[in-house]
């Protein structure tokens, strides 16, 4: 009498190098159970998902903070004069007829 049961009897890992799909293949495999009897194997199609390193997520977190730090300093910034899109009034004038000078406030 021979081994009876069941269970894994082989477990496969790999690391995978970059995104696609690739064949397992396996020739040439004998298994035989106590009494040289054939023991039949079952093949099951697998998936692998990436899933993000650790170093990923931190990145991805820093980014994120960094974002929401940059917006609220922005709002508690007061506006100052000469801020882009921004001018003050300047003053100018303009020499009119013979010697008249008028003065004028612009914006420019």
């Amino acid at each position: 009498p021979g081994v009876n049961g069941g269970g894994t009897l082989a477990s496969i890992s790999f690391d995978v190098l970059r995104a696609g799909s690739s064949a397992l293949n396996f020739s040439d495999v004998m298994l035989s159970n106590s009494n040289f009897g054939d023991i039949t194997v079952t093949v099951q199609n697998g998936s692998v998902s990436a899933v993000p390193e650790p170093g990923t997520w931190l990145l991805f977190g820093l980014g994120l903070a960094a974002l929401r730090g940059a917006r609220s300093a922005a709002r508690r910034r007061p506006e100052r004069l000469g801020a882009v899109g921004a001018r003050p009034a300047m003053p100018t004038q303009a020499v009119v007829g013979s010697g008249i000078a008028v003065t004028t406030k612009s914006t420019l």
